[in-house]
């Protein structure tokens, strides 16, 4: 597991973008939290470029945006319902 998180760390610091589709970011997921904030916080710049969210919560973006401190785009409804070619 230790490789898979490396890997994950590897990927969000290095991201112009990250979608997230349905992922909540539950406080009950410390872990999640912790290398988001890590990750996106030691880029230069402002973190990712674009973090884009599709949820159809719009509770869930403002959750995001107050725990990681950078914007976050929402798209609202189902994902499948979504252009992701327009992404």
């Amino acid at each position: 597991m230790t490789a898979i998180w490396r890997n994950v760390e590897t990927k969000l610091r290095e991201a112009d973008e990250i979608v997230v589709i349905g992922y909540s970011l539950p406080e009950t997921d410390p872990k999640v939290i912790e290398t988001f904030q890590r990750c996106l916080s030691t880029r230069p710049e402002t973190g990712a470029k674009r973090i884009c969210l599709i949820n159809k919560n719009a509770e869930i973006a403002r959750r995001y945006r107050q725990i990681l401190r950078i914007p976050v785009e929402w798209i609202g409804g189902d994902f499948k319902e979504v252009d992701l070619t327009t992404l």
